[in-house]
C-alpha cells in the first residue's frame, strides 16, 4: 500500500509565501469549477434537500423569536439542527475545493448531532440530564443504535476509519484520490447522502407539525410519534439511489 502510494505520489508545486492568497482565490475557483462540471446534478440535489430542512429551521426560529415561545429543549433544538445544517454545507465547499479526507471526519460529527438531537427530542427529561452534565453524547449513541443501527453504523465507520488516526485508511484514501476516476470524492457523495437522509428523518420528527407530507413518520391518537415509512419517503430514498446510480456510472 505505501509502495503504491509512493508511485502515484507527484511533487508539490513550489510553495511561497502568499500561497493561501492563491489557493483560496484563482485555485479555488478552478478545483471548484471542475467540480461542478462533474458533479452539479449532485449538488442540486444537496440543495433542493438542504433547502427544505432550513426552511422548516427557519419556521421555528421565527416562533422562538416570539417571547413566550422561547423553551429551553426547543433552542437547544434548534441549535444543534442549524449547527447539523451549517456543517454540511462546509462539508461540500470542502469537497469542491479538493479537501476530502476531512469530510469523513465532519461527517461524524453531524451523525453524531443527528443521535443526539433524535435523543433529546424523544425524551424531555433526558435533556434536563444533559443540562447537569448527567448525560454524555455517546448515551446518545447507544439510544439510537437500538432504533436505527444502520445510521449509527456510520457513526462507527467513521470514527473508526478517520477520525481516530488508522494509517492504514490514511494510505488507502491519499491512494484512492490519486486515481482518475477519483473514488475519494464518489465516498464522500456517499457519506453525505446517508447523511442527509438520516437528518431528513430527524428533522421530521422534531418538526413534525411543520410539515404538510410525511415520509417516516405518523402521529397516533395518543400523541405519540410513530416510525412510519410512507410511499412518498420510499419514492425520496429511490430518488437518492438513482443519483448515486448515475454518478456511479459516469
Amino acid at each position: 500500500m505505501l509502495r503504491q502510494l509512493l508511485t502515484n505520489w507527484q511533487p508539490q508545486p513550489q510553495i511561497t509565501s502568499d500561497f493561501l492568497y492563491r489557493k483560496f482565490t484563482s485555485s479555488r475557483a478552478t478545483n471548484e469549477a471542475q467540480f461542478d462540471k462533474v458533479y452539479g446534478f449532485i449538488l442540486s440535489n444537496f440543495s433542493s434537500t438542504l433547502y427544505q430542512l432550513m426552511s422548516i429551521c427557519q419556521k421555528e426560529s421565527e416562533r422562538l423569536n416570539q417571547p413566550d415561545n422561547r423553551h429551553h429543549l426547543r433552542v437547544a433544538l434548534l441549535s444543534i439542527t442549524n449547527h447539523v445544517l451549517n456543517t454540511f454545507e462546509l462539508c461540500i465547499d470542502l469537497l469542491r475545493r479538493g479537501y476530502r479526507f476531512q469530510i469523513p471526519i465532519l461527517a461524524r460529527n453531524i451523525n453524531e448531532a443527528l443521535c443526539v438531537t433524535l435523543c433529546i427530542a424523544s425524551d424531555a427529561d433526558l435533556f434536563a440530564k444533559i443540562e447537569k452534565g448527567n448525560f454524555r453524547s455517546k448515551n446518545a449513541i447507544a439510544y439510537v443504535r437500538k432504533l436505527f443501527p444502520e445510521f449509527v453504523g456510520q457513526w462507527d465507520f467513521l470514527s473508526q476509519q478517520f477520525v481516530h488516526v488508522n494509517l492504514k485508511e490514511y494510505f488507502q484514501f491519499a491512494t484512492l484520490m490519486s486515481e482518475k476516476d477519483d473514488e475519494a470524492t464518489k465516498g464522500c457523495i456517499h457519506i453525505l447522502s446517508s447523511l442527509l437522509i438520516f437528518a431528513g428523518v430527524v428533522f421530521e420528527f422534531v418538526f413534525f407539525l411543520d410539515y404538510k407530507l410525511h415520509m417516516f413518520w405518523v402521529r397516533l391518537d395518543s400523541g405519540k410519534t410513530q416510525w412510519f415509512l410512507t410511499q412518498l419517503g420510499k419514492e425520496w430514498l429511490l430518488s437518492v439511489d438513482e443519483t448515486l446510480d448515475t454518478m456511479e456510472s459516469k
